[in-house]
């Protein structure tokens, strides 16, 4: 069952996600690697709806704390009948996993401009750009290091808690979410148990 499985059974989403496994070979797909025009596009189109999902009626899950705003790609500035509803502009929840797939596309965006395109761009923080790059990637790096070690389930965030301190939200970073993750300490002192085991078979 999913309670089995560590996963809230109150969950807006289907849970044929969860239930329908598939068995899947990592193998390199030449068609999301290096600067080519069309693992560009693939790309893009992976990356298309953001991060986050509609909810309409979050605290239904859960989630008290307010989302973020619509995401950009719905439209720069709300139209008017939708800015008029500012609870409801607020009702886009980012999913994990969605987040650290931006997080690699952004990543991947910047190593293939310094790799591939090194004559058009600057590697240091010579201006505002820049600044923001460097900004982005490090909160990526730290995104993607916390969820490897997080090991939790499809999980919907929040913006950064009321009460945060600046750095968590300026920049629309959104630190500060809680996750439900598993003992990392306790896994790698299991791990180490099992080379322990085995280094005894010799």
């Amino acid at each position: 069952s999913l309670r089995e499985a560590g996963i809230n059974p109150n969950s807006p989403i289907p849970k044929h996600i969860f239930i329908n496994r598939k068995d899947i070979p990592f193998t390199p797909h030449q068609e999301y690697m290096g600067p080519s025009k069309e693992a560009a596009r693939n790309w893009k189109s992976l990356t298309a709806g953001s991060d986050s999902i509609y909810l309409s009626d979050p605290s239904k899950y859960g989630l008290n704390d307010p989302g973020i705003k619509a995401p950009f790609f719905l439209f720069h500035e709300p139209p008017p009948k939708a800015a008029d509803d500012k609870d409801n502009l607020l009702k886009f929840y980012v999913l994990n996993n969605l987040h650290e797939l931006h997080c690699v596309h952004m990543i991947r965006m910047r190593y293939n401009a310094l790799v591939y395109d090194a004559a058009n761009t600057t590697p240091l923080a010579s201006n505002p750009l820049d600044v923001d790059w460097i900004d982005h990637i490090e909160h990526c790096f730290e995104y993607l290091r916390l969820s490897v070690t997080c090991g939790d389930y499809m999980t919907f965030e929040t913006d950064s808690p009321p009460g945060s301190p600046r750095e968590y939200w300026e920049g629309g970073l959104s630190w500060g979410v809680v996750h439900s993750c598993i003992d990392w300490d306790a896994l790698l002192a299991w791990q180490h148990e099992m080379v322990a085991e085995y280094n005894r078979t010799w």
